[in-house]
Order: C-alpha cells, then structure tokens, then sequence
C-alpha cells in the first residue's frame, strides 16, 4: 500500500529582469547553463544522454535537471527537473522540495555569473503551469501501474510486435528522405544564396544580402529551421506505426485504471489546484485543467493535452528512428509508468502531499478490483471545465447512472472507499491512515468553511491574497499576484510558512540532506552510488534512468540500473 514508485516531472519558467532597460537579456539556454554550472560545483553530477535536444545532468540523490528547449523559439526554453523515483507520498514530497531547495539555493551564484557573462539582473524561477500569455507547461505526475493484466496484456503485447516491424520500414523511409531532403536544401539553398548575392550587387541595392543575413546568427537560424524539420519529419513519418500504436494505448493500457479513477482525477483540483484568473476576470481552480481535451492521449501530435498521457510510450517507440531500441523491451512489461497530464504545480506543502496520497491510495484500490462501482461519468472533460470554473463547489455534473454529484461529493466516494478498503486491512501503514484523515479534514472544510485551508490549499490561498490585495483591480494587476504565488524564492507561500499559517511537513534540513542522498527502495539509490562513484570524471560515463555507460569505446560497459530488484519484482509478479 503506498509502496508503488513514483515521480514528479516539473517545469521552471525562468523569469530575469535586467538592471537597466538597455541591458541585453541572454536567452534561456544561457541561464539554464549557468544554473547548471552552480548545481555541478555543489553536488556530484554525470551527464544523462541526450535525445530530442535536451541538455540533461543528473545529481547525487538521482535526479534529473534538463534544459527543455522551445520547439519554435531557440531563445526560449524551460528549466525542467525530475525527482528521483520515490515510494509513498511522503519520500516523494521530501525529494521535490530537495530538488526545489538546489535550484532555490543555486540562483544567486548563477545570477553572479550571467553578470559576470555580461548579463547583470534578477534572476528566478516560477513553479506554475500557465504564464501570463496562456501557454501551459508545469508538473507531470508519473506512477508505476499496471499496464493491463490476461487477455488484454497479451493482445497488446502482440499488437506492440506487429508494429516493430513497421517501424523498422518506417526508420528506412525516413532516412532516405532526410538524405534527399537536405541534399536538396543544400542545392537550393547555395543557388538562392549565389543568385541574391549576384542580384545585389548588380541593382546596387541599398541591404544586405541573403548570405550576410544568415552569416549574422547562422546557429540559431540553422537551429529553428532544423527543428522544425526534425520535428515534423518525426512525426509524419512516424505515424504509419505510431498513430495505430496510440489506438492500441487506448484499447489496452490502464485500462482499469482509466474506467475507475477519472471521477477522481475530474474532483481532485479542488484540493490539488493551484489556481488561475482568467481574462475576463473568471478565477479557475486549476491552472492546467483548461487545457485538457481528452481522458487519453490518442495521437502522437502534442494536439491537446490528456488526463492519461501516453506520450513516453509513443516515445519509446519513436525512438527506433534513431537507432535507439533501448526503451523497446520495456514497452512490453505489464508495470510501466503512467503518466498524468492533468497536474498542478504546487506550493503549499499539505495541497502536494494530497494530491500524491490520495492518487497512491486511489491507484491501489482500482488495481486491487476496489473501484467496480465507482460512478462513471458522462462526459468526463466536460465535466472537468465544469467544476473547475466553480470555485464556489457548487456546480454538478452528471454520472452514467442518472445522478448528479458535485466534486466534493465525488472525492468524499473515493474517500469512503478508502477508509473501508484500509478498514479490511488492519496491517496497512500509518502513512495511509494520516492521508486519509488530512483527506477527510479537507473536504470537511471545503464543504464548511473553504477559507480555512489558507496556506494549505494553493488555490484557495492564491485566491485570498488576490482578494486582500487586489479587490476589483485590473487583469494585469491580478495576474502579476497570480505568477508572483509561484515564486520559489521568498514567494507568498514562504512567507506564510515563516509566519506559520503554511503547516511544514518537510523542513529545510530535510530537504538539504536529501539533496545528497538517494531515497531507500528505489532504483535511484543505484544511481545515485554510480554517480557519486563516477563524478570526478576520472572514467567517462553518461547515465539515464534506466542505464549507465560507463567508459569509452571498445572498453564502455552498460549498467542496468537496479537490474536485481527488476528481476526481483518480476519474480514477485509472477508468484
């Protein structure tokens, strides 16, 4: 119970004011690269390996920290970091506010060396979802599930080996029309380079020609063009397996899961959310929900964000366009990660601690066949939009059964639910017991009084801070309040901790001593041994999440990461 392992992916939007208005703001990647250079200096690193353009480094407790760049703009980017795989809500919660804590703690001396670049400003980091421009990003909440278990489990499997081959067709395919692709674009491109150039001179023209425009900034023009390319090529290339490979996702994965718990993940904003005042001054109880435009991801285009989102298992098996099969055996196992698109980024640590204990329990249950009767809802993201543009917890929506429930209704079944399921179960940990009463006390006081979970829901505290300090003002003004709530440095909410008004379930000292440290049971303490072993880079070596290359050439040897305890868990699942 509690003991699947777990993890959080979050993104940093990077927010820098220079000092003075002719000051040169440097792009994102340089800010990341400074942020990196000060995690390097404090703690043991190795660099992980590097697929779709992400810049990637790993840290001693076996974490991750990536530079996830702008598929549209090479100056933009986010910082995105991921905890080590944890067991239970509470590890988990320890190691994002350690991960939090390194980055908090970096910000200074990475601000001292952009003004040493030639970059002089503030420099910070917001833990949100939505910027002030709309664009979403944020958490991802990933949880060891089961994929599908008997018939369905191996109707997938067979489904997943019947498309390797076409992958493999579609991998030659689409070299071939990259080689013809850029053969092409060299030809063309060199003659309309020649012919401008020519055309130039010959008028006299008062501009410069094509060659020295591009001659300019030539890295980062051939880097939005090759993107680009490389993007769309990826995908349209890889649809004739992927898009069939998203159909069997939806046919078979989670499937049990998915029926049972989206009346769950519907509700859970309103104790997860984080808040959002939209334009026309509607003040919404997630960031991320109004995004979301379906349960589960059904294509390998980023069109529309899901509930259930699929896109590592679409990865893994894009990623045989370049050569890279090792993600393949790992699609057909029947515990894989299940990823969650509809998650907000928290600041209040009672909201987060929540959020992850209440999905664990819930999680539990469905795979344990606790779930059978959990009201089904009607139109699942309809009802979604629905409640949470209702901070008042008013707003209903129907279920499958002819009933209408609110979501403080819905969450009090699944809470019901657990307290009989941990009734039937007299061993089960103390852990389980404390999230089901910080369950229980929370809906109790939405449902009486909302203005009591100050400091301990985000939304209802970022609301209160909107309405005490800017009652009736204009939508610029209250969504500088709303970004300003999601500072990781001396934020609103660190603020109410010091005061104590934000109870604090992981204090500072926790939080350091984890940044160092691997959690127990989990393959990050393997990896985080090797990268403390190897950090002095005394013997090469790049590491991921699920191996390490340690070494170069005909002497490099590749590392399981917790091989044993895989081969152990897989024992376990067959007994």
């Amino acid at each position: 119970m509690l003991d699947r392992l777990a993890g959080l992916e979050t993104e940093y939007a990077i927010r820098f004011s220079p000092s003075a208005p002719g000051d040169r703001q440097p792009d994102k990647h340089v800010i990341f690269e400074a942020v990196a250079a000060v995690v390097r200096a404090r703690v043991a690193t190795l660099p992980g390996r590097r697929r779709y353009s992400h810049e990637q480094l790993f840290t001693a407790n076996g974490g991750g920290l990536y530079f996830e760049r702008s598929p549209t703009d090479p100056d933009g980017g986010l910082i995105e970091a991921s905890t080590p795989e944890c067991r239970g809500p509470g590890q988990l919660l320890l190691y994002q506010r350690a991960q939090e804590a390194l980055l908090a703690d970096a910000l200074p001396d990475a601000a001292a060396r952009l003004r040493l670049d030639g970059h002089p400003g503030a420099l910070g980091l917001l833990k949100n979802g939505r910027d002030a421009e709309g664009n979403v990003y944020g958490v991802q909440e990933n949880f060891e599930a089961e994929l599908a278990r008997g018939p369905m489990l191996w109707l997938y499997r067979l489904g997943l080996a019947l498309l390797v081959p076409v992958m493999l067709v579609d991998v030659l395919v689409c070299w071939m029309i990259l080689v013809a692709l850029i053969l092409l674009i060299f030809v063309v491109g060199v003659a309309g380079i020649i012919i401008d150039t020519i055309y130039v001179q010959l008028r006299g023209l008062d501009r410069p020609d094509i060659f020295t425009v591009i001659a300019r900034d030539p890295e980062k023009r051939a880097q939005r063009i090759m993107t680009r390319l490389a993007s769309w090529l990826d995908m349209l290339l890889a649809m004739p397996a992927v898009l069939p490979y998203a159909w069997l996702l939806r046919l078979c994965a989670f499937r049990t899961i998915r029926q049972t718990t989206a009346g769950f993940f519907v509700s859970r904003p309103i104790v997860s959310g984080t808040g959002t005042v939209e334009p026309d001054g509607r003040f919404l109880l997630s960031e991320k929900a109004p995004s979301i435009r379906r349960l589960m991801r059904s294509s390998a285009a980023p069109v529309g964000r899901a509930i259930f989102d699929t896109g590592n298992h679409l990865k893994g098996l894009q990623r045989l366009l370049v050569f890279d099969a090792s993600g393949l055996p790992g699609l057909f196992a029947r515990r894989q990660r299940m990823q969650l698109g509809l998650a907000d980024a928290n600041r209040c640590q009672v909201a987060e601690y929540l959020k992850l204990g209440t999905t664990l329990l819930v999680l539990d249950m469905a795979e344990a066949g606790a779930l059978h009767d959990a009201p089904r809802l009607r139109r699942p993201i309809a009802a979604l939009h629905a409640l949470t543009d209702d901070p008042t917890l008013a707003a209903a929506v129907a279920t499958r059964d002819g009933r209408t429930l609110t979501a403080i209704e819905l969450q009090r079944w699944y809470l019901e639910r657990a307290r009989a399921w941990l009734a039937d179960h007299p061993a089960a940990s103390m852990e389980a017991h404390d999230v089901v009463r910080l369950w229980g006390e929370a809906l109790d006081t939405l449902a009486d009084d909302p203005g009591g979970l100050v400091g301990r829901i985000d939304w209802i505290s970022k609301r209160y801070l909107m309405e005490a300090a800017a009652a009736g003002a204009t939508h610029p003004v209250r969504k500088k309040i709303d970004l300003r709530y999601h500072e990781l440095v001396d934020g609103p909410v660190a603020q109410m901790e010091a005061a104590g008004i934000a109870p604090v379930l992981v204090g500072p000292e926790e939080a350091a001593a984890a940044i160092h440290e691997a959690p127990e049971a989990s393959p990050a303490r393997q990896r985080g041994r090797l990268i403390r072993e190897l950090a002095d880079g005394a013997t090469p070596a790049v590491i991921g999440w699920h191996e390490a290359r340690i070494g170069a050439g005909l002497e490099r040897k590749i590392v399981r990461i917790d091989a044993f305890r895989a081969r152990r868990d897989a024992r376990r699942e067959e007994s």
